[in-house]
């Protein structure tokens, strides 16, 4: 296994810890709810949502950049 192929593990790795932590951070909105004001759990979705979705457009310059690759778009 070369550094690459180590690298891409980790990072499989780390996604995989920041999709259950986003379901666990979903599953305390939803029980928080009755005490948290609607406006704020709305505000919190779409920051969870936006954050992910750029993640993972930007997945593989994250990746090539924690290799030490040029990026071109």
């Amino acid at each position: 296994m070369n550094e690459r192929q180590f690298l891409w593990g980790l990072s499989n790795g780390v996604m995989a810890f920041a999709i259950a932590g986003t379901f666990w951070l979903g599953l305390w909105i939803g029980t928080a709810a009755p005490r948290i004001a609607g406006s704020l759990i709305a505000v919190s979705t779409v920051l969870q949502v936006g954050i992910c979705a750029a993640l993972l457009r930007n997945a593989d310059a994250i990746a090539a950049s924690a290799v030490g690759e040029q990026w071109t778009t």
